[in-house]
């Protein structure tokens, strides 16, 4: 177990030695720019261990997104030992407002808008994050930073219509590669540090079970059946609300709960749960077990209150039910019950093999022993599975292939379904980005240099130029859909074409 620990450890100081290296080299190659600007705000200063803090991430920058060709924003919460980090949206990802933003190595959703700062254009992403502290102590996190690789000849065009949603240009590969072409600049800027103290549970008072649970909420418990046989499913439904932040809930496991343990039957695993605008609810299945069964037991569960600084209980009203003997063979009889004790459930361990039957029964008096299909369906089953799990198991372990294995029937199936120029191009890149395996679907024509046939690259280079003037270039030009559409196609019915 030392050696675990150990090596564990060893781990951990190896990760955050190369995410410091990470760091190091984004930023020692990258210059300060006060054109954009990044604030990280924290609810609170001071919280107790288990209590959801809020924080607000604000990156305001003057360049346009347009000429981002990478961006990283790095918060110091994610690899934190000490905390548990959930995201909480500002917006609904299928609104136009919505961006997807890089993360400290994450994708996500953010509001972005477009404001005025001293009479001059801003454009605005936000995002909220909401962290939970797992243990006492003084936490003071590091420096938050975004770092950004920027074309300054880009000029950001006011009579475009602005692509809110992620832009192909804008799809971030976290830098895995260096920059290629020397129009592009590494800029960076940071946020002013933060710290939260994090205080203890008080030990006066807490109950033995304690849920963790730091805040007030409500709990309501309600079942889908009140009149039952024995060993029929009883859906039990617990939402609870009012609380500062659901997705932190937990439903405690019922087999803590000795009325529910000593009376029903229920899977050991967690309760599945459904998360709404206005409350959070676990679902379970109860099988009783007797015919004795008269209710469901009330759900206790404890919380501490950080504004009155006092532990309380949320508790559930007892269930009346109603259960009588099962009048056939069930399912739950077969698993649990044997032939003297046909209504009250217990395990069977030997399985069906183990289950007598009475001479005048409907079945023969002892099971049948396996037949050679029953020996044999292990291996058919096997074959079968490993047959069909073969494009998993290519996108698993070789993307590359795989994307490039479908990237054609994907541009086939996109291509007819995009109706606008701005659609075209991101099926366009998208082909790509799949076919060739790029690292990246942010790519610029001297990357593709040597990929593309030589038969192909004359049709190519018309359609990337045509797609390059009309999005970045000074002159408007008229360009449609259908024309581009045209030219794909061709690109693709070339005759022994390797792709586009």
């Amino acid at each position: 177990m030392q050696k675990f620990i150990y090596s564990l450890f060893f781990v951990v100081s190896v990760c955050l030695s190369a995410s410091d290296d990470y760091t190091s080299r984004l930023l020692k190659e990258a210059k300060r720019d006060d054109s954009m600007k990044l604030k990280l705000v924290l609810e609170k200063s001071q919280a107790f261990e288990g209590e959801p803090v809020r924080v607000f991430v604000e990156w305001i920058s003057k360049l346009p997104l347009n000429s981002f060709r990478n961006v990283e924003l790095m918060v110091p919460f994610y690899d934190h030992p000490k905390l548990l980090v959930f995201d909480e949206p500002l917006i609904d990802s299928k609104n136009p407002k919505s961006i997807g933003m890089p993360v400290t190595r994450r994708r996500l959703i953010a509001k972005v808008e477009e404001i005025q700062l001293e009479g001059q254009p801003h454009t605005r992403i936000q995002f909220k994050l909401v962290i939970i502290p797992k243990s006492e102590g003084f936490i003071q996190f590091k420096d938050a930073w975004i770092v950004g690789s920027y074309d300054p000849k880009k000029k950001y065009n006011n009579n475009r219509r602005y692509r809110a949603q992620y832009p192909s240009y804008f799809n971030n590969n976290f830098f895995d590669k260096e920059d290629s072409g020397s129009n592009y600049e590494r800029i960076y800027s940071t946020a002013d540090s933060s710290s939260l103290e994090v205080l203890a549970l008080p030990l006066a008072g807490k109950p033995k079970n304690f849920s963790g649970i730091v805040g007030s909420f409500s709990m309501l418990a309600t079942l889908s059946e009140t009149s039952v046989s024995v060993g029929d499913p009883i859906g039990l439904n617990v939402k609870m609300s009012d609380y500062s932040f659901l997705p932190a809930l937990k439903l405690p496991r019922l087999s803590s709960y000795l009325g529910f343990s000593a009376q029903f039957s229920f899977p050991e695993k967690d309760a599945d749960r459904e998360l709404s605008k206005n409350h959070i609810s676990f679902n379970r299945t109860l099988r009783p077990v007797s015919s004795s069964v008269i209710s469901v037991p009330p759900l206790r569960v404890s919380y501490f209150d950080p504004t009155t600084l006092s532990y309380g209980f949320v508790e559930t009203p007892e269930i009346p039910i109603s259960v009588k003997e099962s009048e056939k063979v069930t399912i739950a009889d077969l698993e649990f019950s044997d032939v003297n004790q046909k209504n009250y459930l217990r395990k069977n361990t030997n399985g069906i093999w183990g289950i007598e039957i009475k001479p005048d029964g409907n079945f023969p008096l002892k099971a049948d022993k396996p037949s050679i299909w029953l020996l044999v369906s292990p291996f058919i089953v096997s074959i079968l599975v490993f047959i069909l799990s073969i494009h998993y198991r290519l996108k698993r372990w070789h993307p590359k292939d795989y994307r490039k294995k479908f990237a054609k029937k994907w541009f086939l199936k996109s291509i007819s379904e995009a109706n606008t120029l701005e659609a075209v191009e991101n099926v366009f890149r998208d082909y790509i980005y799949n076919f060739y395996g790029l690292n990246a679907k942010a790519h610029s024509l001297e990357d593709l240099k040597g990929l593309i046939s030589e038969e192909n690259w004359p049709q190519f280079h018309k359609v990337y130029d045509s797609l390059e003037s009309y999005f970045y270039g000074k002159d408007q030009i008229e360009l449609k859909p259908e024309d581009v559409k045209t030219m794909l196609m061709k690109c693709l019915s070339t005759k022994n074409t390797r792709g586009l």
